[in-house]
């Protein structure tokens, strides 16, 4: 099943208080089922397997046209008119550090169908 969020950019790269990584759907999804995580890349531009940061979103059907925007800094999620037929969706991530702070950085979004976890003692 194809990918249906594309990374359209990431803003104020560097900027704690405003950076903000922009997506946009391409199909009606869940974006609860993506992950974004800042990754780097190997030597010959392949991403590597170094994920430094990961954002789950929570549940919630966006259609296609809708836009995402997940901020790094600290803030509370909400919605908002786009235009007369899609939503912005905003998330906050709330960290006090910026994530794309180094050149080279990537944007990395991953969708899956299920996932497990367990604390470790």
């Amino acid at each position: 099943m194809p990918l249906l969020v594309s990374i359209v950019e990431v803003q104020n790269r560097g900027n704690a208080a405003n950076e903000r990584v922009v997506l946009e759907a391409t199909g009606d999804c869940d974006i609860g089922f993506h992950v974004v995580a800042d990754c780097t890349y190997n030597p010959d531009r392949s991403v590597s397997n170094k994920l430094r940061h990961c954002y789950l979103f929570p549940k919630q059907m966006i259609t296609t046209g809708d836009r995402v925007v997940l901020h790094t800094g600290i803030g509370v999620d909400y919605t908002s008119p786009l235009n007369a037929n899609n939503t912005t969706y905003h998330y906050y991530w709330n960290l006090g550090v910026a994530v794309w702070n180094d050149a080279g950085d990537g944007v990395l979004v991953l969708r899956y169908t299920d996932w497990g976890t367990k604390v470790v003692p």
